[in-house]
């Protein structure tokens, strides 16, 4: 039987007494009757594993941030100023961000479930502008899908009025919806947009809002579109709702 090699004190070594215990009387820190793992890794090396951890993720976290607020900031900036200003002084800049955030989510989903319906001439956009089933001439196709942009937002408007409850401003309904609308179809249909080119190769993926895509997993590439372009449609639009506010007097 081999003996170990020790003290004169009785301790091994590795400054374990001969029944196996450390010096302050407890076992050793994970033992088995088959296997005798190495012992755990020192203060040491764990500090420097999770520093590096920790300055890893931090750096993608911070990467991801830095190209969000590089594409998409200014733009989601410039719209709360703008839905500030239409739904002034009837609502409140916090009734109105929160308005804003709602059309972005009901946007997002309601083209995501579009997109999940049967291919009918019931379903126009899937029909019509995806054109997989009758294509038809461009100009009627961008018109008719411009309709169906505005009333896709103008649905929030009719489901307020039915259930009684005013959460997202009117003013901030008509700007989104327009807004969308011309985005849609002047800056991604006329003009072109590689983001929007990908969710026409692949109509599960950049339904749009990008923030949204990066959210909840259907951006198609992982890149930030970048969505400045799109001030430019809102210092547009405005005009138009406050001139619309001015003509129907609205209040909610």
């Amino acid at each position: 039987m081999e003996r170990k090699e020790g003290r004169k004190d009785g301790r091994t070594l590795d400054g374990r007494t001969l029944d196996g215990r450390t010096l302050d009387g407890r076992k050793p820190w994970k033992y088995t009757h088959l296997y005798t793992p190495p012992h755990p890794p020192g203060k040491t090396e764990a500090s420097i594993f999770y520093v590096f951890y920790i300055r890893s993720f931090y750096l993608r976290t911070f990467r991801r941030m830095e190209e969000f607020i590089r594409t998409n900031g200014l733009t989601i900036l410039v719209l709360f100023v703008f839905t500030v200003l239409v739904s002034y002084p009837e609502r409140s800049p916090l009734s109105a961000g929160i308005g804003l955030m709602i059309m972005y989510t009901w946007v997002y989903f309601s083209h995501r479930v579009i997109h999940m319906l049967p291919t009918s001439v019931l379903n126009l956009h899937v029909y019509v502008h995806h054109q997989h089933e009758a294509p038809i001439d461009r100009r009627i196709e961008l018109f008719i899908e411009a309709i169906h942009d505005l009333f896709m937002s103008l649905n929030v408007l009719l489901i307020q009025s039915l259930v009684g409850i005013h959460i997202v401003p009117t003013s901030v309904i008509l700007f989104y919806g327009i807004l969308y609308t011309s985005v849609h179809i002047v800056n991604y249909s006329l003009v072109g947009n590689e983001t929007h080119r990908g969710h026409h190769k692949n109509m599960y993926t950049n339904y749009g809002p990008d923030t949204m895509d990066h959210l909840f997993g259907t951006s198609g590439d992982g890149v930030w579109e970048d969505l400045t372009p799109i001030t430019m449609n809102a210092v547009m639009v405005a005009p138009i709702v406050l001139g619309l506010k001015e003509l129907f007097h609205w209040k909610k």
